[in-house]
């Protein structure tokens, strides 16, 4: 088993790794440690150990440090030994990370380049807690997510069981939620909801709320919570065992009687001091990704990541990953459950005339957050489709509310930002002239949208298909995790670039009141139809010469309005060969996976699988028509959210027979009110 050892992370690096991967390679034969970080400098650090069985060295010359911003630097050091190790974990070349660094930045290149497990919302921090039964309590969320829902803190809970039952080996788990009072209808609607969702989960050995004392007396065995709360906790204990410590040192040397008490129990003292150090620790799992990650703190001593490195091999062993994938299931089902029988309830309430409730034909959501209306029976496909719009949606003032208040979301603002200076005062600010620049208006419609993504699928609405509307499709193949956020943002900014630099002499129009094939026909030489939008609106481009002749004859053909567009350039028409050459050379290094949602390409109008289908898909869409007529037809009367700003695609789909219905998703209210 290999396990890449981060060694330039902690605050003593490398010589605690060093020294910690020596201490775990003498105690376990069969770990294999890859030291990953500046070649020379641990060479010169190792050479100090004449006995390192299975001990070797992975060059990176980069380091992101504890100050460094998460995002920026995951974004800036791709040389750094965080990443280089995570990759090697991506790649099957280790088995696991073990990590002393920068927490913000292990989370963040976890879920960019490792990736969520599938059906897992929010990634957590695991760690042990002592206690005063004879074995620590486990608590989970230690930091990894500030915000969360009734869904995500319900995984928490199912991860944190896995890893008892797997890692711990203890059987039938008790599982408590942190709360102000023990008492069923104690706290805010969410641990009201939470409660509810764990009580039903039969698969889940849950004891009902917890207050914090009952994780020291030993009463539970998984104690659940949200990251702000169980970091808050962790702090708060970390600070009371230094004030009890400094209290007995002052109390101990005030007089002669005093020390010599404090010598009679000094083997006491020792014996609880070991209980309680973290360096006896197995580390603190980061579980919910494609991967295992193992975090320790930044003043971690050699024991510590001995104790880690050690502790991640058993992840490993017990395959924690897919018992995960297995457990979340079960919860889906038993979340399943109760949506239903809630929709049931609240139709008996509304036959009965709702009465003593004061709310007719409504129902508590599942996050116990809102109330909406009652889900009526359609003839859809099951289902939801996510759809991005593309450039034209934009306005000042987007996603301000996401930056502002969600965390977990505002990190993608930060990434982009750190690739493109001004970005964020353009977005919230404007001038709308400044944000409609094509190299600025595609990074910021990409931002949102996957902000927005990521805020929507959190609440348990996981997309079935999704398809993106020219610039939107980048966001459509990040939704779908064909693309990271990471190279999706590289390639919309080189796109950007290309069509900006390479852009002729032009125009696109709308012309209403004739059909697609009408309109192809009447056509002069040098214009095309460049977005099949509905039966209604067809968008034609080409050159500024085309455009004048082809106004005159669409006239003559019974157009009742042809409405000239404000855009810089021909765009999806074959006068922008030069752009789509130039942006193929970035797209034939980019990384693209299988879809893990249905993806629907708006150039073809069909589903695409395959990575090379799709790149091959990416490179023709600068100069292809956007066929949206039939991406609507493919995806027929199905539920869908417009999951960007604006309404064009609401729009669109409200004049096309047949097509989605389309809800709008465009701020951070409408996705966190949307009906589950």
């Amino acid at each position: 088993m290999r396990i890449a050892l981060d060694a330039m992370g902690s605050d003593r690096s490398p010589f605690t790794e060093v020294k910690g991967a020596v201490e775990a390679s003498l105690a376990d034969g069969h770990l294999d440690i890859v030291l990953v970080g500046d070649q020379r400098i641990l060479e010169e650090e190792l050479a100090k150990y004449p006995s390192r069985p299975n001990i070797t060295i992975r060059h990176a010359s980069e380091v992101i440090r504890m100050d460094d911003s998460p995002a920026q630097g995951v974004r800036q050091k791709k040389d750094s030994s965080l990443l280089v190790g995570m990759r090697m974990v991506k790649n099957g070349e280790a088995d696991a990370i073990v990590s002393a660094g920068n927490t913000g930045a292990v989370q963040v290149a976890a879920r960019i380049i490792l990736g969520p497990i599938r059906g897992v919302a929010r990634s957590a921090i695991c760690q042990q807690f002592p206690s005063l039964s004879n074995r620590n309590v486990l608590l989970i969320d230690l930091g990894a997510n500030v915000d969360c829902s009734a869904r995500h803190l319900c995984e928490f809970a199912e991860m944190g069981v896995v890893y008892a039952e797997r890692v711990m080996r203890w059987e039938h788990p008790r599982v408590g939620l942190i709360n102000i009072g023990e008492e069923q209808l104690k706290g805010n609607d969410l641990a009201k909801t939470v409660h509810r969702n764990l009580k039903a989960a039969e698969h889940i050995n849950f004891i009902g709320n917890v207050e914090p004392m009952a994780i020291f007396r030993g009463e539970v065995d998984v104690a659940v919570c949200d990251g702000f709360i169980g970091n808050l906790l962790l702090k708060s204990s970390e600070a009371s065992a230094y004030f009890v410590r400094k209290s007995l040192e002052r109390e101990m040397m005030s007089g002669w009687l005093s020390r010599f008490g404090a010598l009679l129990c000094l083997g006491a003292f020792k014996r609880v001091k070991q209980r309680v150090d973290p360096n006896d620790m197995p580390g603190a799992p980061l579980l919910g990704v494609n991967g295992t990650v193992i975090i320790t703190h930044g003043s971690v001593k050699s024991p510590g990541i001995a104790n880690a490195v050690r502790g991640a091999g058993r992840v490993v062993e017990m395959r924690i990953n897919d018992h995960i994938r297995l457990e979340v299931q079960k919860l889906r089902t038993t979340e399943a459950c109760l949506n239903r029988t809630q929709s049931d309830e609240a139709g008996d309430e509304e036959a009965a005339g709702s009465e003593g409730t004061g709310q007719e034909g409504t129902f508590s959501m599942p996050n116990g957050s809102q109330d909406a209306p009652r889900k009526e029976p359609t003839d859809m496909k099951s289902g939801a489709a996510y759809l991005f719009p593309g450039q034209g949606s934009q306005s000042p003032g987007m996603g301000q509310d996401l930056y502002q208040e969600a965390p977990e979301e505002r990190i993608f603002f930060d990434e982009a930002a750190s690739c493109l200076p001004g970005l964020l005062d353009i977005m919230f600010k404007g001038p709308a002239e400044k944000l409609a620049q094509t190299q600025i208006a595609q990074v910021a419609l990409l931002t949102v949208e996957i902000a927005l993504n990521r805020r929507l699928r959190s609440r348990s609405l996981e997309p079935v298909y999704c398809a993106g509307h020219s610039l939107g499709e980048f966001s459509a193949l990040a939704g779908a995790e064909a693309l990271s956020f990471e190279e999706a943002l590289r390639l919309v900014r080189a796109r950007g670039k290309c069509m900006a630099e390479n852009v002729p002499e032009g125009g696109m129009a709308a012309v209403m009141g004739l059909s697609s094939e009408q309109i192809e026909q009447a056509l002069p030489r040098g214009v095309v139809v460049a977005n099949y939008n509905g039966p209604e609106q067809t968008i034609i481009s080409g050159s500024l010469s085309g455009m004048s002749a082809a106004e005159e004859t669409l006239k003559k053909a019974g157009a009742k309005r042809i409405i000239p567009l404000p855009v810089s350039g021909p765009f999806h028409s074959p006068l922008m060969e030069k752009a789509a050459e130039a942006f193929e050379r970035e797209l034939r290094t980019a990384e693209i996976r299988p879809p893990k949602y249905r993806f629907i390409s708006s150039v073809t109008g069909e589903e695409a699988k395959e990575p090379e289908a799709i790149r091959s898909i990416l490179m023709r869409q600068i100069c292809s028509p956007v066929r949206w007529t039939d991406v609507m037809r493919k995806l027929g009367p199905i539920r869908a959210f417009e999951v960007g700003p604006g309404r064009v695609l609401q729009g669109l789909a409200k004049r096309m027979e047949g097509a989605p219905r389309i809800e709008l998703v465009g701020t951070l209210q409408a996705a966190n009110t949307v009906e589950v």
